[in-house]
Protein backbone atom coordinates (compact mmCIF):
# COMPACT_ATOMS: atom_id res chain seq x y z
CA UNK A 1 0.00 0.00 0.00
CA UNK A 2 1.46 3.69 -1.11
CA UNK A 3 2.26 6.05 2.16
CA UNK A 4 0.01 8.94 2.36
CA UNK A 5 1.83 12.36 3.35
CA UNK A 6 0.29 15.68 3.63
CA UNK A 7 1.73 18.09 0.84
CA UNK A 8 4.42 19.98 3.29
CA UNK A 9 6.24 16.39 3.87
CA UNK A 10 5.72 15.93 0.33
CA UNK A 11 7.15 19.32 -1.02
CA UNK A 12 9.99 18.61 1.02
CA UNK A 13 10.19 14.60 -0.35
CA UNK A 14 11.07 16.30 -3.79
CA UNK A 15 13.20 19.03 -2.06
CA UNK A 16 15.18 16.20 -0.15
CA UNK A 17 15.45 14.28 -3.89
CA UNK A 18 16.93 17.37 -5.37
CA UNK A 19 19.57 17.62 -2.56
CA UNK A 20 20.25 13.74 -3.21
CA UNK A 21 20.60 13.97 -6.79
CA UNK A 22 22.82 16.80 -6.64
CA UNK A 23 25.22 15.09 -4.01
CA UNK A 24 25.49 12.02 -5.91
CA UNK A 25 26.21 14.39 -8.94
CA UNK A 26 29.37 15.98 -7.03
CA UNK A 27 30.39 12.41 -5.54
CA UNK A 28 30.79 11.62 -9.42
CA UNK A 29 32.17 15.15 -10.85
CA UNK A 30 34.92 14.22 -7.98
CA UNK A 31 35.18 10.75 -10.07
CA UNK A 32 35.73 12.50 -13.26
CA UNK A 33 38.47 14.98 -11.62
CA UNK A 34 40.41 11.99 -10.46
CA UNK A 35 39.75 10.27 -14.24
CA UNK A 36 41.03 13.14 -15.89
CA UNK A 37 44.55 13.26 -13.74
CA UNK A 38 44.89 10.20 -13.78
CA UNK A 39 44.49 9.47 -17.58
CA UNK A 40 46.19 12.71 -18.32
CA UNK A 41 49.45 11.05 -16.85
CA UNK A 42 49.24 8.21 -18.02
CA UNK A 43 48.90 8.97 -21.19
CA UNK A 44 52.12 11.25 -21.32
CA UNK A 45 53.47 8.34 -19.88
CA UNK A 46 52.15 5.94 -22.69
CA UNK A 47 53.15 8.44 -25.83
CA UNK A 48 56.87 8.70 -24.40
CA UNK A 49 56.67 4.75 -24.22
CA UNK A 50 55.41 4.08 -27.45
CA UNK A 51 57.91 6.65 -29.60
CA UNK A 52 60.79 5.09 -28.18
CA UNK A 53 59.57 1.56 -28.31
CA UNK A 54 58.14 2.41 -31.68
CA UNK A 55 62.08 3.35 -33.37
CA UNK A 56 63.32 0.10 -32.06
CA UNK A 57 60.23 -1.53 -33.50
CA UNK A 58 61.50 -0.13 -36.97
CA UNK A 59 64.42 -2.05 -36.81
CA UNK A 60 64.07 -5.08 -34.84
CA UNK A 61 63.74 -8.69 -36.29
CA UNK A 62 60.23 -9.05 -36.07
CA UNK A 63 58.37 -12.52 -36.46
CA UNK A 64 56.26 -12.25 -40.22
CA UNK A 65 53.01 -11.63 -39.32
CA UNK A 66 54.38 -8.43 -37.15
CA UNK A 67 55.93 -7.25 -40.22
CA UNK A 68 53.35 -7.86 -42.64
CA UNK A 69 50.98 -5.68 -39.92
CA UNK A 70 53.62 -3.03 -39.43
CA UNK A 71 53.67 -2.78 -43.83
CA UNK A 72 50.11 -2.20 -43.51
CA UNK A 73 50.02 0.21 -41.32
CA UNK A 74 52.60 2.08 -42.69
CA UNK A 75 50.58 2.06 -46.05
CA UNK A 76 47.54 3.63 -44.48
CA UNK A 77 49.77 5.87 -43.05
CA UNK A 78 51.22 6.85 -46.15
CA UNK A 79 47.87 7.48 -47.67
CA UNK A 80 46.94 9.57 -44.85
CA UNK A 81 49.57 11.36 -45.41
CA UNK A 82 49.29 11.92 -48.97
CA UNK A 83 45.42 12.96 -48.42
CA UNK A 84 46.68 15.83 -45.54
CA UNK A 85 49.18 17.08 -48.34
CA UNK A 86 46.53 16.97 -51.30
CA UNK A 87 44.15 18.98 -48.53
CA UNK A 88 46.96 21.62 -47.63
CA UNK A 89 47.57 21.81 -51.49
CA UNK A 90 43.64 22.61 -51.86
CA UNK A 91 43.60 24.85 -48.74
CA UNK A 92 46.88 27.00 -49.58
CA UNK A 93 45.21 27.65 -53.38
CA UNK A 94 41.68 28.51 -51.89
CA UNK A 95 43.66 30.87 -49.69
CA UNK A 96 46.04 32.56 -52.15
CA UNK A 97 42.67 33.14 -54.06
CA UNK A 98 40.89 34.76 -50.86
CA UNK A 99 43.92 36.90 -50.65
CA UNK A 100 44.13 37.89 -54.16
CA UNK A 101 40.52 38.85 -53.75
CA UNK A 102 40.76 40.83 -50.68
CA UNK A 103 43.69 42.98 -52.94
CA UNK A 104 42.28 43.20 -55.52
CA UNK A 105 38.66 44.22 -54.03
CA UNK A 106 41.16 46.98 -51.60
CA UNK A 107 42.71 48.25 -54.86
CA UNK A 108 39.29 48.63 -56.62
CA UNK A 109 38.09 50.64 -53.64
CA UNK A 110 41.16 53.36 -54.08
CA UNK A 111 40.55 52.86 -57.36
CA UNK A 112 36.40 54.40 -56.98
CA UNK A 113 37.49 56.58 -54.50
CA UNK A 114 39.76 58.50 -56.76
CA UNK A 115 37.47 58.22 -59.55
CA UNK A 116 35.05 60.39 -56.81
CA UNK A 117 37.04 62.57 -55.69
CA UNK A 118 37.52 64.97 -58.87
CA UNK A 119 33.60 64.72 -59.38
CA UNK A 120 33.38 65.71 -55.82
CA UNK A 121 36.12 68.41 -55.79
CA UNK A 122 34.18 69.63 -59.16
CA UNK A 123 31.03 70.05 -57.51
CA UNK A 124 32.31 71.81 -54.73
CA UNK A 125 34.41 74.31 -56.68
CA UNK A 126 31.32 75.29 -58.58
CA UNK A 127 29.53 75.79 -55.28
CA UNK A 128 31.93 77.86 -53.80
CA UNK A 129 31.97 79.97 -56.98
CA UNK A 130 28.34 79.86 -56.84
CA UNK A 131 28.52 80.58 -53.20
CA UNK A 132 30.85 83.56 -54.02
CA UNK A 133 28.71 85.03 -56.50
CA UNK A 134 25.95 85.05 -54.24
CA UNK A 135 27.76 86.60 -51.52
CA UNK A 136 28.36 89.43 -53.65
CA UNK A 137 25.14 89.96 -54.83
CA UNK A 138 23.99 90.19 -51.42
CA UNK A 139 25.90 92.46 -50.68
CA UNK A 140 25.37 94.82 -53.68
CA UNK A 141 21.68 94.62 -53.11
CA UNK A 142 21.88 95.76 -49.32
CA UNK A 143 24.55 98.78 -50.84
CA UNK A 144 21.75 99.67 -52.97
CA UNK A 145 19.01 99.27 -50.57
CA UNK A 146 21.70 101.79 -48.72
CA UNK A 147 22.12 103.99 -50.85
CA UNK A 148 18.63 104.98 -52.34
CA UNK A 149 16.77 108.31 -51.02
CA UNK A 150 14.04 107.85 -48.79
CA UNK A 151 11.35 107.93 -51.43
CA UNK A 152 13.58 105.06 -53.57
CA UNK A 153 13.30 103.26 -50.49
CA UNK A 154 9.99 103.80 -49.81
CA UNK A 155 8.37 102.87 -53.50
CA UNK A 156 11.20 100.12 -54.08
CA UNK A 157 10.89 98.95 -50.42
CA UNK A 158 9.11 95.73 -51.25
CA UNK A 159 10.73 94.62 -54.61
CA UNK A 160 14.60 95.31 -52.90
CA UNK A 161 13.30 93.27 -49.96
CA UNK A 162 12.03 90.09 -52.03
CA UNK A 163 15.08 90.19 -53.71
CA UNK A 164 17.38 90.25 -50.58
CA UNK A 165 15.36 87.41 -49.63
CA UNK A 166 15.66 85.50 -52.85
CA UNK A 167 19.36 86.71 -52.94
CA UNK A 168 19.77 85.34 -48.98
CA UNK A 169 17.30 81.76 -49.40
CA UNK A 170 19.14 81.03 -52.17
CA UNK A 171 22.66 81.13 -50.66
CA UNK A 172 21.53 78.91 -48.00
CA UNK A 173 20.84 76.80 -50.70
CA UNK A 174 24.35 76.71 -51.97
CA UNK A 175 25.84 76.57 -48.50
CA UNK A 176 23.72 73.82 -47.77
CA UNK A 177 24.35 71.68 -50.85
CA UNK A 178 28.39 72.64 -50.54
CA UNK A 179 27.96 71.33 -46.99
CA UNK A 180 26.39 68.47 -48.49
CA UNK A 181 29.67 67.73 -50.89
CA UNK A 182 31.83 68.39 -48.57
CA UNK A 183 30.06 65.38 -45.68
CA UNK A 184 30.01 63.04 -48.69
CA UNK A 185 33.33 63.74 -48.71
CA UNK A 186 33.99 62.77 -45.71
CA UNK A 187 31.54 60.16 -45.47
CA UNK A 188 32.76 57.99 -48.07
CA UNK A 189 36.70 58.74 -47.68
CA UNK A 190 35.72 57.24 -43.88
CA UNK A 191 33.38 54.09 -45.56
CA UNK A 192 36.57 53.46 -47.78
CA UNK A 193 38.85 53.26 -45.40
CA UNK A 194 37.22 50.86 -42.97
CA UNK A 195 36.70 48.73 -46.00
CA UNK A 196 40.26 49.00 -46.46
CA UNK A 197 41.09 47.54 -42.80
CA UNK A 198 39.02 44.49 -43.49
CA UNK A 199 40.10 43.91 -46.41
CA UNK A 200 43.84 44.18 -45.42
CA UNK A 201 42.94 41.62 -42.30
CA UNK A 202 41.48 39.50 -44.68
CA UNK A 203 44.57 39.63 -46.89
CA UNK A 204 47.32 39.48 -44.13
CA UNK A 205 44.88 36.42 -42.38
CA UNK A 206 45.05 34.57 -45.74
CA UNK A 207 48.58 35.39 -45.93
CA UNK A 208 49.48 34.00 -42.70
CA UNK A 209 47.27 30.89 -43.52
CA UNK A 210 49.39 30.13 -46.56
CA UNK A 211 52.25 30.22 -44.66
CA UNK A 212 51.10 27.47 -41.89
CA UNK A 213 49.58 25.58 -44.45
CA UNK A 214 52.60 25.95 -47.08
CA UNK A 215 54.95 25.06 -44.08
CA UNK A 216 53.11 21.72 -43.05
CA UNK A 217 52.90 20.32 -46.86
CA UNK A 218 56.54 21.17 -46.86
CA UNK A 219 57.51 19.31 -43.98
CA UNK A 220 55.16 16.51 -44.63
CA UNK A 221 56.06 15.93 -48.45
CA UNK A 222 59.86 16.22 -47.37
CA UNK A 223 59.15 13.56 -44.29
CA UNK A 224 56.80 11.50 -46.51
CA UNK A 225 58.03 7.98 -45.68
CA UNK A 226 59.89 8.48 -42.94
CA UNK A 227 56.54 9.62 -40.64
CA UNK A 228 54.60 6.65 -42.23
CA UNK A 229 57.03 4.38 -41.12
CA UNK A 230 57.11 6.28 -37.71
CA UNK A 231 53.62 6.63 -37.64
CA UNK A 232 53.04 3.06 -38.53
CA UNK A 233 54.61 1.39 -36.40
CA UNK A 234 53.68 3.33 -33.21
CA UNK A 235 49.70 2.18 -34.37
CA UNK A 236 50.83 -0.85 -33.86
CA UNK A 237 51.83 -0.48 -30.63
CA UNK A 238 48.67 1.78 -30.15
CA UNK A 239 46.30 -1.54 -31.32
CA UNK A 240 48.50 -3.86 -29.71
CA UNK A 241 46.73 -6.14 -27.22
CA UNK A 242 48.64 -8.38 -26.84
CA UNK A 243 52.15 -9.10 -26.64
CA UNK A 244 53.77 -10.70 -29.98
CA UNK A 245 56.73 -13.06 -29.98
CA UNK A 246 59.54 -11.29 -27.80
CA UNK A 247 62.17 -11.92 -25.44
CA UNK A 248 64.10 -10.11 -22.93
CA UNK A 249 64.10 -6.11 -22.69
CA UNK A 250 61.64 -6.08 -25.98
CA UNK A 251 59.13 -8.59 -24.54
CA UNK A 252 59.20 -6.30 -21.37
CA UNK A 253 58.83 -2.98 -23.36
CA UNK A 254 55.53 -4.31 -25.32
CA UNK A 255 54.48 -6.03 -21.89
CA UNK A 256 54.39 -2.64 -20.84
CA UNK A 257 52.54 -0.99 -23.61
CA UNK A 258 50.07 -3.59 -23.99
CA UNK A 259 48.86 -3.30 -20.41
CA UNK A 260 49.02 0.97 -20.15
CA UNK A 261 46.78 0.47 -23.70
CA UNK A 262 44.31 -1.61 -21.88
CA UNK A 263 44.53 1.01 -18.86
CA UNK A 264 44.17 3.55 -21.10
CA UNK A 265 40.61 1.96 -22.83
CA UNK A 266 39.41 1.16 -19.54
CA UNK A 267 39.89 5.30 -18.74
CA UNK A 268 38.66 6.18 -21.86
CA UNK A 269 35.61 4.27 -20.84
CA UNK A 270 35.59 5.37 -17.38
CA UNK A 271 35.12 8.76 -18.60
CA UNK A 272 32.58 8.08 -21.26
CA UNK A 273 30.27 6.44 -18.12
CA UNK A 274 30.62 9.32 -15.86
CA UNK A 275 29.51 11.77 -18.96
CA UNK A 276 26.87 9.68 -20.01
CA UNK A 277 26.34 9.58 -15.57
CA UNK A 278 26.26 13.54 -15.03
CA UNK A 279 24.28 14.32 -18.13
CA UNK A 280 21.05 11.55 -16.52
CA UNK A 281 21.86 13.11 -13.48
CA UNK A 282 21.25 16.83 -14.92
CA UNK A 283 18.15 16.21 -16.52
CA UNK A 284 16.74 14.37 -13.35
CA UNK A 285 18.19 17.41 -11.49
CA UNK A 286 16.27 19.93 -14.07
CA UNK A 287 12.68 17.76 -14.13
CA UNK A 288 12.35 17.71 -10.17
CA UNK A 289 12.90 21.15 -10.45
CA UNK A 290 10.09 21.81 -12.33
CA UNK A 291 7.72 19.78 -10.13
CA UNK A 292 8.72 21.06 -7.14
CA UNK A 293 7.73 24.70 -8.59
CA UNK A 294 4.27 22.53 -9.34
CA UNK A 295 4.28 21.39 -5.77
CA UNK A 296 5.51 24.63 -4.05
CA UNK A 297 2.63 26.44 -5.96
CA UNK A 298 0.41 24.05 -4.74
CA UNK A 299 1.45 24.59 -1.40
CA UNK A 300 1.31 27.91 -1.61
CA UNK A 301 -2.17 28.11 -2.39
CA UNK A 302 -3.21 25.98 0.58
CA UNK A 303 -1.58 28.18 3.28
CA UNK A 304 -2.70 31.39 1.69
CA UNK A 305 -6.17 30.64 0.86
CA UNK A 306 -6.46 28.20 4.50
CA UNK A 307 -7.98 25.10 2.23
CA UNK A 308 -8.44 21.68 3.58
CA UNK A 309 -4.68 19.75 3.72
CA UNK A 310 -3.99 17.86 0.68
CA UNK A 311 -2.59 14.07 1.25
CA UNK A 312 -0.33 12.79 -1.49
CA UNK A 313 -0.44 9.28 -1.89
CA UNK A 314 3.02 8.87 -2.66
CA UNK A 315 3.29 5.57 -5.08
CA UNK A 316 5.59 2.55 -4.33
CA UNK A 317 7.43 3.13 -7.46
CA UNK A 318 8.27 6.33 -7.13
CA UNK A 319 10.15 5.23 -3.65
CA UNK A 320 11.85 2.35 -4.76
CA UNK A 321 13.09 4.69 -7.69
CA UNK A 322 14.45 7.40 -5.09
CA UNK A 323 16.27 5.19 -3.48
CA UNK A 324 18.61 4.57 -6.09
CA UNK A 325 20.32 7.82 -4.79
CA UNK A 326 21.75 6.79 -1.74
CA UNK A 327 22.61 3.60 -2.93
CA UNK A 328 24.30 4.87 -5.99
CA UNK A 329 26.25 7.40 -4.04
CA UNK A 330 27.91 4.74 -1.72
CA UNK A 331 29.21 3.01 -4.60
CA UNK A 332 31.26 5.87 -6.12
CA UNK A 333 31.98 8.40 -2.99
CA UNK A 334 35.51 6.68 -2.76
CA UNK A 335 36.84 8.95 -5.74
CA UNK A 336 40.42 7.93 -4.51
CA UNK A 337 39.83 4.58 -4.79
CA UNK A 338 37.84 4.56 -8.08
CA UNK A 339 40.35 7.22 -9.69
CA UNK A 340 42.76 3.97 -9.85
CA UNK A 341 39.63 1.25 -10.81
CA UNK A 342 38.25 3.05 -13.35
CA UNK A 343 36.63 -0.29 -14.30
CA UNK A 344 35.03 -0.89 -11.10
CA UNK A 345 33.23 2.72 -11.95
CA UNK A 346 31.77 2.01 -15.23
CA UNK A 347 30.66 -1.34 -13.98
CA UNK A 348 28.68 0.60 -11.36
CA UNK A 349 27.55 3.26 -13.95
CA UNK A 350 26.85 0.75 -16.60
CA UNK A 351 25.01 -1.30 -13.96
CA UNK A 352 22.55 2.13 -12.84
CA UNK A 353 22.35 3.55 -16.65
CA UNK A 354 20.46 0.24 -17.72
CA UNK A 355 18.67 -1.39 -14.78
CA UNK A 356 17.65 1.69 -12.75
CA UNK A 357 18.00 5.08 -14.59
CA UNK A 358 16.62 4.33 -18.08
CA UNK A 359 14.45 6.41 -19.78
CA UNK A 360 11.12 4.55 -19.37
CA UNK A 361 12.03 4.19 -15.79
CA UNK A 362 12.38 8.17 -15.85
CA UNK A 363 9.41 8.51 -17.54
CA UNK A 364 7.51 6.57 -15.08
CA UNK A 365 8.48 8.00 -12.34
CA UNK A 366 7.48 11.56 -13.29
CA UNK A 367 4.30 10.63 -14.29
CA UNK A 368 3.24 8.89 -11.07
CA UNK A 369 4.38 11.71 -9.40
CA UNK A 370 2.22 14.26 -11.35
CA UNK A 371 -0.63 11.85 -11.24
CA UNK A 372 -0.05 11.58 -7.52
CA UNK A 373 -0.09 14.91 -7.30
CA UNK A 374 -3.20 15.51 -9.75
CA UNK A 375 -5.09 13.05 -7.60
CA UNK A 376 -4.57 15.19 -4.43
CA UNK A 377 -5.81 18.31 -5.93
CA UNK A 378 -8.91 16.71 -7.28
CA UNK A 379 -9.79 17.08 -3.22
CA UNK A 380 -10.22 20.68 -3.97
CA UNK A 381 -13.03 20.42 -6.32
Amino acid sequence: MSPLVNLANFDQYVEDNIKRISELYREIEEVQYRFNDLYGQLLAKWQEQVESTATRLLSADLPRSLQELLAQYEQQEREALQQRISQLERDIADKRAQGEKALRDAQQEIARLRELNPILNEREEMLKVRSLSETEAIAKAEADLKASGLLSRLLAKRELKERLGTLRQDHAQTLAELNTVQQEWVQKKKEVEARQTGLRAAWESASVEVSQFQAEADYLSSKLEELARKRGAQKVLTEMTEVAEASGEWRDALTEIVKMNRQLKEYRDGLTNVAEALGVLTGLRNGMERFAQSVAKLYEEQTRFNLKPLKVDLPKGVVEFHNTWAEFRSKVKDEKYLGTHPLEFSRHAQYYAKERLTEPAIQDMFEKMGQALNAAAAAWK
